[in-house]
């Protein structure tokens, strides 16, 4: 009987740990990993509906046999259902967009920096003509109130005199406040690509979008520029494609990074209710025995 009980317990302990976490690693990639568009999103709730089924099929087995185990996993798997949308949508935003961004987006060649930005508002990387260069002498580093992140920006250059700047150089913690602009490959001569920041692409990109915007509204007083209504910020590369495998590359290590601290989460949770569980089973049941002999004295 003991050893049959033992197995019982491992058995509900796992089902509590894997069933939750299955659920939370499903939904954690199918919010984070595909493509925008209307076929990922139907997708994406395919599954966390099918997840939601799962809860109530565990309620319904709790309501038939009366089991505090099934009202256990009911409840993680909702808390599955919560967790896993919320981490891959951070993972999607953070990571995922922009690499999706520049995989849909146009390539353009030999851009001069004096060109209008306005041709180039759907571009995913620009490689800028011989002669581009950054000006690092005018840069200006922006940290919001309450911020502890420094938007820097570098006008994007070449020969042409002219004091109106419609590419610029940007990244974040890179820079001091009017000097040492280090972000991306600045230090390398052969440098004139350019990854594009998105705008639109999410509220989180819309939000740094609009940091970098007001730091290069800062620089064109301090150095007199004119700035256009949408200026284009880049990330200053010498190799477009490897800093696209790098995001993609980042993207999947922080998937995985969560998939795991998910099982430690779910590993953690499940013993602990089932041990809570069966501490309170214990106390009923010795409560009860207690009961049953004090009515037993009372008899005699």
């Amino acid at each position: 009987f003991g050893s049959r009980r033992e197995h019982l317990v491992t058995r509900e302990v796992a089902l509590l740990v894997f069933v939750p976490w299955i659920c939370y690693v499903l939904l954690l990639l199918v919010f984070a990993l595909p493509p925008p568009g209307v076929f990922a999103s139907v997708f994406a709730l395919i599954c966390w509906a099918g997840t939601l089924l799962a809860a109530g099929i565990s309620y319904d087995f709790q309501k038939r046999h009366g089991s505090p185990f099934y009202k256990l996993l009911t409840l993680t798997v909702l808390l599955s259902c919560t967790a896993g949308p919320l981490v891959g949508h951070h993972i999607f935003v953070t990571e995922m967009s922009c690499y999706w961004m520049h995989q849909s987006g146009v390539t353009y060649k030999g851009v001069a920096p004096s060109s209008s930005p306005d041709a180039y508002q759907d571009a995913g990387i620009i490689d800028f003509s011989d002669g581009s260069n950054l000006d690092l002498r005018r840069v200006l580093g922006s940290r919001p109130v309450g911020s502890t992140t420094t938007y820097c920006i570098a006008p994007i250059m070449d020969s042409s005199a002219s004091n109106r700047v419609h590419f610029f150089a940007a990244d974040v913690d890179c820079c001091e406040p009017r000097r040492s602009f280090v972000c991306g490959d600045a230090a390398k001569p052969s440098a004139r690509t350019g990854v594009v920041l998105p705008a639109h692409s999410s509220s989180y990109n819309a939000k740094r979008w609009q940091h970098f915007y007001n730091a290069a509204a800062q620089a064109a007083e301090v150095y007199g520029w004119n700035l256009p209504e949408r200026p284009i910020f880049v990330r200053w590369f010498d190799d477009a494609e490897a800093v696209q495998s790098a995001l993609l590359h980042q993207g999947l290590v922080e998937a995985f990074i969560q998939c795991f601290v998910g099982l430690c989460a779910s590993s953690i949770v499940a013993m602990w209710l089932h041990w809570s569980l069966a501490y309170y089973a214990r106390g009923a049941e010795s409560k009860k025995q207690t009961s049953r002999r004090a009515h037993n004295n009372s008899c005699c």
